[in-house]
């Protein structure tokens, strides 16, 4: 009976050891980095020659060291987006108008940046759908080349603007 009951103990601690394994991913490689850009990650390694991608359909297929853990969305969330941008007068000495189409109500990012890439402006405003134009007053700003960027959800505008 003490026999059975080790042996019993034995076989049912060894079947629980087993399913509480878990495997890594890891790469042997001679070199590799990884970076970070907006909302990639970027991974690479050094050391295999030939690596590809091959999809049919839903199938995909990757070769080389490393491979991707998930698969991200595959297009991005709906955001609003802004159509037919028009910045004038451009040269501008007082003021500026941007008139564009935002196909979406949503919360838009105006800002001015200079020729350094400091942000000198900055407002963030809900707007609704439609044919729009905002103001940007220029008085305070030295003379010289800048940018005007309108961000909205994931997707960035930039256009040049002369003050003079």
């Amino acid at each position: 009976m003490k026999r059975a009951l080790v042996t019993s103990v034995f076989f049912l601690s060894s079947i629980l050891i087993g399913f509480s394994q878990e495997l890594i991913r890891q790469v042997v490689a001679s070199s590799g980095n990884e970076a970070t850009v907006g909302y990639s990650i970027f991974q690479y390694t050094i050391g295999e020659p030939i690596v590809a991608t091959l999809s049919v359909g839903n199938l995909l297929l990757t070769q080389g060291f490393e491979q991707p853990e998930v698969a991200g969305p595959t297009k991005a969330p709906e955001a609003p987006f802004v159509s037919d941008l028009i910045v004038y007068p451009n040269p501008a000495s007082d003021q500026v108008n941007l008139e564009f189409d935002l196909r979406q109500d949503g919360r838009v990012v105006f800002m001015l940046v200079n020729n350094a890439g400091q942000v000198v402006f900055s407002k963030a405003i809900q707007m609704l759908s439609g044919r729009l134009t905002y103001t940007l007053s220029l008085s305070r700003y030295a003379s010289g080349l800048y940018y005007i960027v309108i961000k909205t959800g994931y997707r960035t505008y930039t256009e040049k603007l002369i003050i003079q």
